[in-house]
């Protein structure tokens, strides 16, 4: 690499990637339209492919992105409660998901305090406690399902 702002520019670039990625899979889990899906999924595998020295073209001298800027790519509080729990499992899994962010997950989707959240140590815990909860949401659901094709099953109740 050849000098500092390039440098800045080529990793900024890369979280760019990662933003347009978790937004794809939003939209994804949204149902949104196929055809957008579609056209979508082509630019990032375009963007993604990009080398370094498509980056450097890319950017002039004068897009240097500056230290303290940065790009956000925490989900929003109605984006989690939003997802279905297929869309959070595959966030908790991704190795770019950071702690910070099942945090919030924990805290938003699943009511988990933040003195239950500081006791789980590690990263790996926390994606371990996230997934029993799906896993128990799940059940949940198929549970109502089933109760509720049993005869005598009263809804209003």
């Amino acid at each position: 690499m050849k000098d500092k702002n390039t440098q800045s520019n080529y990793y900024a670039f890369k979280k760019l990637i990662k933003l347009l990625k978790l937004n794809y899979r939003i939209l994804e889990d949204s149902y949104a339209d196929k055809n957008l899906l579609l056209v979508y999924n082509k630019l990032l595998n375009h963007l993604d492919k990009s080398s370094y020295e498509d980056i450097e073209e890319f950017f002039s001298e004068n897009t240097e992105i500056k230290k303290n800027q940065y790009v956000k790519t925490e989900l929003t509080k109605n984006e989690i409660l939003n997802l279905e729990l297929d869309g959070i499992n595959r966030i908790i899994n991704e190795k770019e998901t950071t702690r910070k962010s099942l945090e919030t997950i924990a805290s938003v989707r699943f009511g988990m305090t933040r003195g239950e959240i500081s006791q789980t140590k590690n990263k790996e815990k926390l994606i371990e406690k996230l997934q029993n909860f799906i896993d128990n949401e799940k059940t949940h659901v198929v549970i109502m399902r089933q109760a509720s094709k049993t005869n005598g099953y009263n809804s209003n109740t």
